[in-house]
């Protein structure tokens, strides 16, 4: 069995990297008394922060490339565990995600997004289809709540069917944000937690709050509502056309606005922050800012068993800065702290832990087929108020300001394909050592 496929993405770079636009509605008729199959349920008032930024959004629009799509969808996967991390199974998967959307979609005449129609070439089944759309919304859904309140995608989080904040080690794969009762959070800028209900819907008509369909997602977000009443929440509705090639074909996003969340305490959100810190932080493979960050956390409540277990792997301060050579990389503005990582060094692992054949290391060294380096980093800034432990800064951290053209605000990670130039005789050396050790 062929265990080793090239692939190429099946659309050109532009259809992945243009802007592509998409309506916004607020339905204002989502608030009120409602009935749905003899139940009566109520969903109250818009929340006042974020009304006024609905309604410009509401004018405005929102525009977003695929690209952008996909990594804000990407965010919350992870793949459970300490010692399996592997940033090459993010960047994998990440480039299947892409790989799928070019299977699923293509651009619609208001350049906007569209499926993909049966007579068009389409190749995916619809039950195939579906799952794309909903990582689609996802993607969409969180994209635009971060323009909409100014924060990175970096404070967005997952949680689980309970509400709870998902810990280090859950595993969350596409398929968990396709699941019934998961959910979306973000720490906005005031200091509350903003909850998403997303849905995915080919055609939108049926599901305003004056129909049965409509009525059941409100009920859904009141129940929900209910047991979470110190959340905000956003109902969104990501709606592609049902007859995609028309002239009128455009991704909508379609927004309820019920219920105002508590403001934490000042502690509990640099709790938040931190935790989340630690996903990000493990993921790109940067374990002295890790390491401060799990000091910090620890300062302020016990560690769970799965943060424990992570700082024994970390180690110490001194062990993590011998653990990978620090290469500084200026982008724009800003310097950034990270490291480089070879795809093909990560599958070949170590003893016990291969994720490579004797027989394909062999041949890899053999033709000089090196697979791929990329760059991971961290904004220096960022790792300076980590190891200060400097709590207004990290709240505020990447929040838009003013006078910022990013609207989305700013991410504290860099990633980038790397080239493999000098690099290419470390990763010959790291296949002729574990080929001797095989």
């Amino acid at each position: 069995m062929n265990v080793r496929h090239e692939i190429a993405l099946p659309q050109d770079e532009p259809f992945y990297t243009d802007q592509r636009d998409f309506e916004v509605n607020v339905d204002t008729t989502a608030c009120g008394n409602f009935t749905l199959n003899g139940v009566p349920f109520n969903l109250g008032p818009p929340t006042p922060v974020l009304a006024p930024l609905l309604q410009a959004a509401a004018l405005a629009g929102h525009e977003a490339s695929l690209e952008q799509l996909t990594e804000a969808a990407m965010r919350f996967y992870r793949g459970g565990g300490v010692r399996t991390f592997s940033p090459a199974e993010y960047v994998s998967m990440l480039f299947m995600m892409r790989y799928g959307f070019g299977h699923a979609f293509r651009r619609s005449a208001l350049n906007s997004v569209e499926h993909i129609p049966r007579g068009a070439g389409a190749t995916l089944h619809s039950e195939a289809l579906a799952g794309f759309t909903e990582l689609f919304a996802y993607g969409l859904a969180c994209h635009f709540t971060a323009q909409l309140v100014g924060v990175p995608i970096d404070r967005f989080f997952f949680l689980t069917a309970a509400g709870a904040r998902a810990d280090f080690q859950a595993r969350v794969t596409p398929a968990d944000l396709e699941a019934a009762g998961a959910g979306i959070g973000v720490l906005a800028p005031n200091g509350f937690i903003l909850e998403l209900e997303v849905k995915a819907r080919t055609g939108w008509a049926s599901f305003r709050s004056t129909s049965d369909q409509g009525k059941a997602l409100l009920k859904n977000v009141a129940d929900k509502i209910a047991a979470r009443p110190t959340h905000a929440f956003l109902s969104i509705i990501v709606g592609l056309t049902s007859r995609p090639g028309g002239p009128q074909s455009i991704g909508r996003i379609v927004i309820a606005d019920p219920g105002e969340g508590d403001v934490l305490a000042e502690r509990e959100q640099t709790i938040v922050l931190l935790e989340e810190t630690l996903t990000l932080l493990y993921r790109h493979g940067l374990w002295i800012t890790l390491r401060h960050a799990l000091d910090w956390l620890e300062a302020l409540r016990p560690l769970n068993h799965p943060e424990a277990e992570l700082r024994g792997f970390v180690g110490p301060l001194d062990a993590a800065r011998q653990q990978y050579r620090i290469v500084e990389v200026e982008r724009g503005t800003r310097v950034f702290n990270g490291r480089i990582f070879s795809d093909v060094a990560l599958r070949v692992g170590r003893i016990g832990q291969r994720g490579m054949a004797q027989e394909e290391a062999e041949e890899r060294l053999r033709l000089d087929e090196l697979g791929r380096l990329w760059y991971s980093g961290v904004d220096v800034a960022f790792e300076r108020l980590i190891s200060a432990r400097d709590a207004e800064r990290l709240r505020t951290y990447g929040v838009r300001q003013l006078d910022e053209v990013d609207l989305s605000g700013r991410s504290a990670y860099h990633m980038e394909e790397w080239p493999m130039g000098e690099e290419r005789e470390s990763v010959r050396n790291i296949l002729r050592v574990e080929l001797r050790r095989w």
